[in-house]
């Protein structure tokens, strides 16, 4: 019996080409767990700018999307998207298998547990990357200190910062990014570099 196999999204899964990855996925759809989102990790990759992750320590409950993997087992869907974030290891890829090992407790992997089998569906895979936001600026994150970083950031880091949070699907609407909508500098910037 073929597995349903779900992968978790609401970054740049959902808008950023990957042909490799993208071809063993069906079409996105926007009723998955809600979980807590947040942009608190410094990406290298993406020029420091700030990245959405799972965040329970600062991120606010966001409706997430969800496609359904065309892979057989629940290894091969981890695999995909352990590739499709440049090569990380396996332990920065969340994956819940019903039935496999206790149920979480609580948290955002009880959350995705318990909508993985309301929505009859066998496994889960989802970027768990950690808030790394302290470590690469030496203060602890805030959204007050999130936008202090992204307004002082060089101009073309700025601007790739800028285009990755008003990139995010309308529906993630997590403390900083509503934050930042408050701010001119940054409404005028997004304007500018990505349009109205």
């Amino acid at each position: 019996m073929t597995q349903r196999i779900a992968i978790i999204g609401w970054g740049s899964l959902l808008w950023h080409p990957a042909p490799e990855f993208d071809a063993w996925h069906g079409e996105w759809n926007f009723e998955g767990p809600v979980i807590p989102i947040e942009f608190s990790r410094v990406s290298p990759k993406r020029a420091g700018a700030l990245t959405l992750i799972v965040d329970p320590a600062h991120g606010g409950p966001t409706q997430t999307a969800f496609a359904l993997s065309k892979r057989e087992t629940a290894e091969e869907a981890h695999q995909d998207l352990m590739a499709r974030e440049w090569g990380k290891t396996p332990e920065v890829i969340g994956l819940h298998v019903r039935g496999r090992g206790p149920e979480p407790a609580d948290g955002p992997a009880a959350a995705i547990a318990a909508w993985a089998a309301a929505m009859d569906i066998d496994a889960v895979v989802w970027t768990a990357f950690s808030n790394n936001f302290r470590e690469k600026t030496g203060v602890e994150f805030s959204v007050t200190a999130a936008k202090t970083y992204v307004k002082n950031l060089p101009r073309d880091e700025q601007e790739r910062a800028v285009h990755y949070i008003h990139r995010a699907p309308p529906f993630v609407r997590t403390p900083l990014r509503l934050g930042l909508l408050e701010e001119d500098w940054f409404c005028k910037l997004a304007e500018e570099i990505c349009g109205p």
